[in-house]
C-alpha cells in the first residue's frame, strides 16, 4: 500500500488560504495532488526544496505529460498549471 499525499504544513496553508472560493479550493487542491503524483512526491513541503530552474523544467515536463497522456484541452492544462504556480508563488518561489 502506498502512503498518502500529505497536504499539510505551512507551505500548504500558505497556498490554500489564498484561495477563497470553495470550488476553487477543491480544484486547486486536486491539481496540486496530481502534480505531486506526477513528481512522485508525497509531502508538499518537499516541492519547495529545489532550485527554481529545476522546478521550471519539471513544470514543462508536466505540461508535456498532460498533453501526451491525458490529452486535456488547453483550459484544463492552464488551470492545473495555475494551481501549481500559485503554490510556488505563495511560498516565495519565483517561476518564469
Amino acid at each position: 500500500m502506498t502512503s498518502p499525499i500529505l497536504l499539510t504544513g505551512q507551505t500548504y496553508r500558505n497556498f490554500i488560504e489564498t484561495v477563497h472560493s470553495p470550488f476553487s479550493r477543491i480544484s486547486y487542491k486536486n491539481s496540486l495532488e496530481l502534480y505531486m503524483q506526477f513528481r512522485k512526491i508525497k509531502d508538499c513541503n518537499r516541492l519547495i526544496e529545489e532550485d527554481p530552474k529545476i522546478i521550471q523544467s519539471q513544470l514543462i515536463d508536466y505540461v508535456i505529460s498532460l498533453r501526451e497522456k491525458c490529452k486535456p484541452n488547453a483550459a484544463t492544462i492552464k488551470s492545473r498549471i495555475a494551481a501549481v504556480k500559485k503554490f510556488y508563488d505563495t511560498n516565495n518561489i519565483e517561476l518564469k
